[in-house]
């Protein structure tokens, strides 16, 4: 299957034809994406999918003007085709030939015409696997050329080569859903992990979800799948899982996803037996139901088995409710508590030791006495639309919705304030870094990274995204963006970047009263891709020098300090063999600290690269440093014929010593660094307790 691209540049016509996308091992696959051209002088650009390409593209250049293909670039996951102006004046008579004139008599003085001819150029992809670069593949093919009266005619063509598979997208890197949720760094953030791996901020800690024991929000479960995890978001992990047909959508919720039922009797979301979480004297349970038929004692929330409590709409329509508790049971409806069916409502059950209350909408509407004290001791499960107990016949059909259970009774304020979504449910903000260098390490060369992200993001919440990047002199971050779901976002970064970090930044949505939180879900895909830049104009300029030579002795930690304007960030010292990465203090200002172990004088220099691509280097001028040496101590001694030199630091020899040539004996004891800033001749025998920067033979040593 073929593709092609029209674009019309002052009356050229340009047709990009071929590009069949091939199987990996075997034959073709499907083609590139609807190619989309963009009007711009010498430019065609050609956005393509992942997948392998034969090796050639076919440019086919028709117009009043000569041009040929000059450049193919790859940029991304665009290919660019840039073609170079070449126009040639015509006289009357190769006009004639060309039989480019049909009116004679109108033309007989013409000196020059335009020529209309059709070329083809063949351009091959060389752009390596794994790397997006530039391809320059120019060169000239003499044979093809065309007889004119005059002259012999010659075009620039490009060579195809044999055929060969090229990768287009083969920087394209997955994070798995899997990865994001195991090994991100959270902060106010909690990971989701099993069958659906996501993330959301964290619940609030302040009441009433300070008492919140479990919630089932049904966002980011897996969608419109049968016997999946329905997660726990009050970090309590008391996780259900779907029984029968089941199944989490948006369109069975209020808020994002919600849970489907069908009616049938055997579909439920059964929570496995949590414990003693309710054992107490209170309990609320809320949730957004839609009913679509009335049924027997509808269950919304049940755990009756060997006791606790139940809720439920009645058969006539009435919200109902049970509670077992340590003196006594009770079982009753609620009179005034009437729900409508086909509409969302927030019904609401409490339970406070002395009655059971029921609100519909944040509103009181009625209850009973029932006091029963505290609920009884429970190793029963809990189930979403199904009763435990008995014979599955109390099953719900249509939506539920954003199930809470909290070990309180709420007051009326709370709520109504959660009705209203004006209950700061979750903490305001908190951030998700993925820094795991296992799939963030990057080669150098690419100066843009593309990130896709899935996100769910409702009433006002949302998920910023910042990537960090280190180029040799540090870590940097890029500005914030605001992530939208499965959109490619498009970051710059250092041409010398070797890491990335991912740091996503949670904002609750209705920022004063955070009710809601945005998730990630599902996998991450980025792709690292360098943008041509113009070639450096202007060299590093090295301005300001500053050290703090002399100030040391013997050892220490020497100061550098530089200031230079258009560079890229990667300024380097080179001092005594070793080359240190300068710190970006601020503006065009960078600093280095250096070891010294001993005295002596240092050269440096510095070096600094530009921002273009062809990253222009400039060295600076050399300098010296000196580091003071201490100088042969008091307690050196001649001893007998022997010199004995004892120093407690570093030593410097300033003057000759000769030891007369009668066999006695030179020795340094006692130092770490032995400096000779004169000769030592005459002895026996040399013999230095520490490093000496001096050349000795047999004779005596020579300093260096």
């Amino acid at each position: 299957m073929k593709w092609k691209i029209i674009l019309i540049i002052i009356g050229i016509v340009i047709l990009i034809i071929g590009g069949t996308m091939l199987n990996k091992t075997e034959s073709v696959k499907s083609d590139l994406i609807n190619p989309i051209s963009s009007r711009f002088f010498n430019y065609v650009s050609i956005p393509v999918s992942s997948g392998y390409y034969d090796g050639t593209f076919k440019v086919e250049i028709t117009g009043d003007e000569d041009k040929w293909v000059e450049d193919v670039k790859f940029n991304g996951r665009e290919v660019v085709i840039i073609t170079k102006e070449k126009t040639e004046d015509r006289t009357y008579t190769e006009c004639l030939e060309w039989e480019m004139i049909k009116d004679k008599e109108t033309n007989e003085t013409a000196e020059s015409c335009s020529k209309e001819e059709t070329k083809t150029y063949d351009v091959p992809l060389t752009m390596p696997v794994n790397k997006i670069t530039s391809s320059l593949t120019k060169e000239k093919l003499t044979d093809i050329s065309k007889e004119t009266k005059d002259s012999k005619e010659s075009f620039t063509y490009i060579i195809p080569e044999d055929v060969h598979y090229l990768k287009i997208g083969e920087n394209s890197i997955t994070i798995t859903e899997s990865q994001i949720a195991t090994q991100s760094n959270l902060n106010n953030v909690t990971a989701e992990t099993g069958k659906s791996n996501h993330t959301h901020l964290t619940i609030s800690t302040t009441a009433p979800y300070n008492s919140l024991v479990a919630y089932w929000s049904f966002d980011g479960d897996k969608e419109n799948t049968k016997l999946t995890t329905h997660y726990d978001w009050s970090n309590n992990n008391y996780d259900g899982t779907g029984v029968g047909d089941v199944s989490a959508n948006t369109t069975c919720g209020i808020i994002g996803e919600g849970a489907c039922f069908d009616g049938m009797n055997d579909d439920y979301v059964s929570i496995a037996n949590p414990g003693n979480i309710l054992d107490g004297k209170n309990l609320t349970v809320s949730a957004w139901v839609y009913q679509t038929s009335l049924g027997t004692a509808s269950r919304v929330v049940d755990r009756t088995y060997n006791s606790q409590f139940a809720t439920y709409i009645s058969s006539t329509g009435n919200m109902g409710g049970s509670i077992d508790g340590a003196t006594a049971d009770s079982d009753g409806v609620f009179t005034g508590c009437d729900t409508t069916l086909n509409e969302w409502m927030y019904l609401t059950w409490i339970y406070n030791s002395v009655g059971m209350y029921g609100y519909i909408n944040g509103v009181y509407c009625g209850g009973s006495i029932v006091a029963e004290g505290a609920l009884d001791v429970s190793t029963s499960a809990i189930r979403i639309g199904q009763r435990v107990d008995g014979t599955l016949n109390r099953g719900w059909n249509g939506s539920i919705d954003e199930v809470m259970i909290f070990n309180i009774a709420l007051n009326n304020a709370q709520i109504l304030a959660i009705y209203n979504n004006q209950s700061a449910r979750f903490l305001p903000t908190g951030t998700q870094s993925i820094t795991n260098q296992s799939y963030m390490n990057i080669s150098t060369g690419n100066n843009r990274v593309n990130v896709t992200t899935y996100t769910e993001s409702l009433f006002g919440s949302s998920i910023n995204l910042s990537v960090g990047y280190y180029n040799v002199t540090g870590w940097f971050s890029t500005a914030q963006q605001i992530v939208s779901s499965g959109v490619v976002k498009t970051f710059n970064i250092s041409g010398v970047s070797t890491n990335l970090t991912f740091n996503y930044t949670f904002y609750a949505g209705n920022s004063t009263n955070p009710f809601y939180s945005s998730i990630i879900k599902n996998n991450i895909t980025y792709e690292i891709w360098n943008e041509g830049e113009e070639a450096d104009s202007i060299y590093p300029i090295f301005t300001v020098y500053y050290d703090d030579n002399a100030s040391l002795q013997g050892s220490g930690t020497g100061h550098f300090n530089v200031t230079v304007a258009n560079t890229n960030g990667t300024v380097i010292l080179h001092i005594n063999g070793t080359n240190i990465y300068a710190t970006n203090r601020s503006a065009d200002n960078y600093n280095v600290s250096f070891v010294f172990t001993h005295g002596g004088n240092y050269m440096y220099n510095w070096t600094a690269y530009g921002n273009g691509t062809s990253h222009n280097i400039n060295i600076s001028n050399n300098f010296w440093y000196t580091v003071n040496t201490t100088g042969v101590s008091n307690t050196c001694s001649y001893t007998s014929s022997n010199w004995v030199v004892n120093c407690a630091d570093y030593c410097n020899i300033t003057t000759n010593v000769n030891g007369g040539g009668t066999g006695n004996n030179f020795t340094a004891i006692g130092v770490g660094w032995f400096k000779m800033s004169a000769n030592i001749s005459g002895f026996k025998n040399y013999k230095f307790g520490g490093g000496c920067n001096a050349t000795c033979t047999s004779t005596g040593c020579i300093r260096i």
